[in-house]
């Protein structure tokens, strides 16, 4: 029983962890990384004023600077993952608290005999 336990709260542990670091990186990880971003934009407009770039590089910094439209995306989906399972967790939850219950009015009758 005690294994069960542990493994139980090793989930819940996991899950929380997973949760939290969701959240931080959308609150505080993306924005940073997005002012990031908009620095090395400005940088590179800089640039443009003294080279002159390859199609290779401005294929390179075309991807570096959409990637973070994409993100956002990726973690509305995660978020939506997350919601999902968490759904799935409680109604298995429930549905196992209704058999216990079940189990335990049988028990309680068969006793009662």
């Amino acid at each position: 029983m005690l294994g069960v336990q542990y493994i139980q709260l090793s989930i819940r542990r996991g899950w929380c962890e997973s949760v939290d670091y969701l959240n931080k990186t959308e609150l505080e990880t993306l924005p940073e990384l997005e002012q990031k971003i908009n620095l090395a934009k400005k940088h590179l407009f800089l640039l443009f004023d003294f080279a002159t770039l390859s199609p290779q590089e401005m294929g390179l910094n075309s991807s570096t600077f959409s990637w973070s439209t994409h993100i956002f995306d990726v973690v509305h989906d995660s978020k939506q993952m997350i919601d999902a399972k968490m759904r799935q967790f409680q109604d298995s939850l429930r549905m196992r608290r209704e058999r216990l219950i079940e189990d335990l009015q049988s028990y309680a009758l068969q006793v009662s005999y």
